[in-house]
């Protein structure tokens, strides 16, 4: 298949009035997957139209993005569209037709709810994705995707109108938590996630490895992006730290 070579250099308004470059990278790919970058943008444009835009930012990221050395400004867009992507095809991989296209919000720290990898807000049907606090991980890009597919596991449970989580009193901490109970656990296992079972309740989740299989099967762009991210990542020598560290 002929290869060809894109530049794209989109941006994105985020919520403190600052513009972002979302995609600031190179994508040398087939064509397959030029064409699948332009549906997912016209996907996201149709919900931008409906009054539901996606790649809001919170403000507390042009502070963090400020005091990033260059290439890892580099390293941090490319996990940013990571993110989104991976929201759109791993919904289309494991939810099919199920499932309406959901904004994607790019959040930093959240007070309400501490420090979070990620989340799905019930009102407003959006899932917010703390990239952020995935750049700490040994293993960020893998770790973003385990995140997408726990979040779309709630939104699917708020499809259908199952109870999958409910406010409890932490016997170690005394303080209210979000419990995933058995609801959650089942929905979870039939979308290809394993559960452990914790102070949260059934929180804990990771993929299981025919998951991974239908990943990368199914998501052609998420892999593509997410062997390109970890790339970048190879090759930046400074140690990535939450916002609240950096000094």
């Amino acid at each position: 298949m002929a290869k060809r070579k894109r530049k794209n250099n989109k941006g994105w308004q985020g919520s403190d009035g600052h513009a972002n470059e979302l995609t600031s990278y190179s994508l040398e790919s087939s064509d397959a997957l030029i064409r699948r970058v332009d549906e997912i943008k016209e996907r996201m444009l149709n919900m931008k139209k409906a009054g539901r835009p996606s790649n809001v930012f919170s403000d507390g990221e042009g502070e963090f993005w400020n005091r990033l050395p260059p290439q890892a400004k580099l390293y941090y867009h490319n996990l940013l569209f990571l993110g989104t992507i991976a929201v759109c095809e791993l919904k289309d991989a494991f939810y099919g037709n199920e499932l309406p296209d959901i904004p994607v919000w790019h959040v930093s720290i959240l007070c309400d709810l501490g420090i979070v990898d990620g989340y799905f807000d019930t009102e407003s049907a959006l899932i917010g994705l703390n990239t952020i606090m995935h750049m700490n991980y040994d293993d960020p890009e893998n770790k973003l995707l385990e995140t997408v597919a726990h979040e779309l596991v709630h939104y699917w449970c708020h499809h259908q109108g199952i109870a999958d989580v409910e406010e409890r009193c932490s016997e170690l901490t005394g303080k209210e938590v979000l419990f995933h109970n058995a609801e959650f656990k089942k929905a979870a296992e039939k979308h290809g996630l394993r559960c452990r079972f914790g102070v949260e309740g059934f929180s804990r989740t990771e993929l299981t490895d025919e998951a991974w299989a239908r990943i990368r099967k199914e998501c052609a762009l998420t892999n593509f992006l997410r062997e390109y991210a970890q790339q970048r990542r190879c090759k930046q020598r400074s140690r990535f730290r939450p916002m609240h560290q950096l000094g």
